[in-house]
């Protein structure tokens, strides 16, 4: 169940929208305009990454994102944070289908779920 709640910064999704691992490795097999963003910082991004997914770390997410992903009504894949105030900023730059992905890759770490995501993608590619 979504419950949305005003805040000092507006509207707050809670939870937060979030996208199923399962259907993260569907958007990266298909053809259809997404994105997915690893907000790690680039040090952290050049040890493993997803293949398919592009780096914004978190500071710079607000003013680099348009630059980079500018369908705005295409599903956007947020990486390795969960904090809603970042989907709020998205939302008010007017992209309409913003998520995190679930918090499966914690029972990885970073390198791990990143190796196992690119199996998965490029073994049925």
């Amino acid at each position: 169940m979504t419950v949305i709640r005003r805040s000092g910064h507006g509207v707050v999704h809670f939870p937060p929208p979030t996208t199923a691992y399962e259907d993260m490795l569907k958007l990266l097999k298909s053809d259809s305009a997404h994105a997915v963003i690893d907000t790690r910082e680039p040090e952290e991004w050049n040890l493993g990454h997803i293949v398919g997914s592009i780096n914004i770390p978190l500071q710079s997410l607000k003013h680099t994102i348009f630059s980079l992903v500018p369908n705005k009504d295409a599903p956007i894949v947020i990486l390795f944070t969960y904090q809603p105030h970042h989907i709020q900023d998205l939302e008010k730059m007017g992209y309409k289908q913003v998520s995190f992905l679930d918090l499966s890759w914690e029972l990885y770490g970073y390198q791990e779920f990143c190796q196992m995501v690119n199996t998965a993608v490029l073994e049925n590619s």
